[in-house]
Formats: C-alpha cells, sequence, structure tokens
C-alpha cells in the first residue's frame, strides 16, 4: 500500500506527510517521521545489512527507526539481512564466509565447511554430510570419485586401491600393504623388478637386493628356495633371511651373484639383448657387451665366477671365462 503525500502549511513551514516509515518513498527508502508525527529530512535509503534497531514489520516495510532495513536489528553471528524472509543470517553467499566454513548454506543462512562431497577434499574425510554440512569418512568409492588418484574406499579412507577393487591400477597389481598401484604387473619373472610379492609368478617373493654393497631402487622377484624344485642356473647363488617388501620373512632365494652383477644384467643375457655399439654402456648397470662363445657379437652379459652362475643350457653364454682375452674379468660366454 501506498500512501499519499500530502502538503500543508503552518504558519511558515511546509510539512510533508505521507511518506513515513511504513512506506516506501519513491526511491525506494523512507522518510523520518519526528516527535508528534512530523515528517522530518530526506527519504533514508534501506539498507539490508545495517545495524538498526527495527523489528520487520507488514507489508516488509519497517515498523522502528529508518535506518535498519526490512530485518530489524542483525548483529553478533548473524550480522547480515536476508530480505526475502525479513530474517538476520550469518551470510548471503560464500564470500561472506571463509576458513574452513567457506560456504554458504543459503538455506540456513550459514557458513558451512561443504554443500557437496566435491568440497571434501581429504582423503579421510570425502563425504559431505547433509546433516551437519561437514566432512565425514567416506562410505562407499562414490563418495571418493572427486579425488583425483584415491578413488576407492576403504574402511572410512579414500586410497588408490584395494585387493578387491583395483580397477584404477589398470595392468598393474594392487600393493596390497600401502593400498596403492604397484608400478608393476602381475606374474614378474625372476630377477624381473617388483615392489610388492604380488608382482611375482607363484613360488617367488619380491626381495631387495644389493649390487656391490649398495641397495639397489627397487625389489625383484626371486624364487623361495624349494627342496623338491631345486634352484636352476643362472640363479644358483642362495640368498638368505632377507625379508620381502611384502614381509615375507625366514626364507632362503635362489639369487645372482650380488658382488658382481645385478639382476637386470641377468636378464639382458638370459633375454639375448644386443649392444650395439660394442661399448658396456649399452647393457645394464653390471653388465658387459661382449662375443659369446666366439660367435655371438655385441651381446649383453655379465661378470661371473663359475660357469654355475651363467645359463643353464648349450648356447652362447653358458661358460664363464675370459673369451680367449688375457685380460679383463671372466664373463658369462668367455
Amino acid at each position: 500500500m501506498t500512501r499519499t503525500l500530502t502538503i500543508a502549511w503552518f504558519g511558515s513551514f511546509l510539512v510533508l506527510f505521507g511518506c513515513g516509515e511504513r512506506e516506501r518513498c519513491p526511491d525506494g527508502g523512507v522518510r523520518p517521521i519526528g516527535e508528534g508525527g512530523r515528517v522530518e529530512g530526506d527519504c533514508v535509503p534501506i539498507d539490508g545489512r545495517d545495524a538498526g534497531a527495527d523489528a520487520g514489520a507488514d507489508a516488509g516495510l519497517d515498523a522502528g527507526p529508518p535506518d535498519a532495513g526490512p530485518c530489524g536489528a542483525c548483529g553478533g553471528d548473524t550480522p547480515l539481512c536476508r530480505e526475502s524472509d525479513r530474517q538476520c543470517v550469518q551470510c548471503l553467499g560464500d564470500d561472506d564466509c571463509s576458513g574452513d566454513a567457506s560456504h554458504c548454506d543459503l538455506e540456513a543462512g550459514r557458513c558451512v565447511p561443504c554443500l557437496e562431497n566435491a568440497h571434501c577434499t581429504d582423503s579421510e574425510a570425502s563425504r559431505c554430510d547433509t546433516a551437519s554440512r561437514s566432512c565425514v569418512a567416506c562410505q562407499n568409492s562414490a563418495d571418493c570419485q572427486h579425488l583425483d588418484g584415491t578413488q576407492v574406499c576403504d574402511s572410512g579412507t579414500c586410497v588408490q586401491c584395494t585387493s578387491a577393487e583395483r580397477s584404477a591400477c589398470g595392468p598393474n597389481v594392487c600393493n596390497a600393504s600401502t593400498r596403492t598401484c604397484s608400478a608393476y604387473p602381475a606374474n614378474q619373472r625372476t630377477c624381473e623388478p617388483c615392489d610388492t610379492d604380488d608382482n611375482c609368478a607363484a613360488g617367488h617373493h619380491c626381495v631387495p637386493m644389493f649390487f656391490m654393497g649398495s641397495p639397489r631402487p627397487t625389489g625383484y622377484c626371486l624364487k623361495q628356495f624349494d627342496p623338491a624344485e631345486p634352484c636352476q642356473r643362472p640363479f644358483l647363488v642362495p640368498i638368505n633371511d632377507r625379508t620381502s617388501l611384502s614381509g615375507a620373512s625366514g626364507h632362503t632365494y635362489c639369487g645372482i651373484n650380488e658382488t658382481l652383477t645385478t639382476c637386470e644384467a641377468v636378464r639382458a643375457l638370459l633375454d639375448d639383448q644386443q649392444c650395439p655399439s660394442g661399448m658396456d654402456s649399452d647393457c645394464p648397470e653390471g653388465g658387459l657387451c661382449r662375443t659369446l662363445g666366439g660367435v655371438a657379437t655385441n651381446r649383453c652379459t655379465y661378470p661371473c665366477t663359475a660357469a654355475s652362475e651363467c645359463l643353464n643350457h648349450p648356447t652362447a653364454g653358458s661358460t664363464c671365462g675370459r673369451g680367449g682375452s688375457p685380460d679383463g674379468p671372466n664373463y658369462c660366454g668367455g
């Protein structure tokens, strides 16, 4: 309802009536009313965020001093006026929030930690609870899908994978102890790299190894010694009491001479890797580039102390010698 503006003269004074507190002025404000109902001064804009003292009245207009706006006095924990329902609230948008509660729940008018799962970026608290609007532990893998790299829920925590849910690892296995994807696939052969026992073929474990006293950067699959299935060349050097990367201990493994060579060099000979330049640098660390058996030129091999450390079939690489050279180390195929 709009009241009519009335102009009246009293003596030498012009008095305006009709643009009072319960009625908006043409510019959207209100005009102050003084003692005796006299209209005083110019129209004052209504500011929904001010700290006046009036309380909301009928038709959305003020009932008290004209500076308060439609909500009346707002302050303390609810300093802002939500004009749509004339309620004092904590926030009107995310810009009014900060810190751990940086999102505005518009319906409740309060700052909260989250409104949806995407606002929860901690792998141990990835789900936005709809009741409390706080980040809590995941209940299933759907609660982890917004987290890159940890999209599987396991006991309330988002992880890369579990033994039961390893799709994120592609062709590689899931390291069950760390709940992370292994860098390697399953069924790795003897002396192939690994980071969990699950990488290795049956009867093998992922064993930490050394070269000339220095640890290698990863583990290697080695066959556990079994009297019913003895070790075979070139893996006849026993490695005793070394705990696997998955915690298996107390075993003896069919290994190599770690003081002379590496698993990579042994596998290069087994896989007939060539070294086109004739330089040792073409071969893995611990390897040599030599002519094997006097016929196979530029092949990767490795130093040895006995033929038992070399291949187990009658091909180039099954002997241990200098290859007719008076100098240099003995090597498989020499």
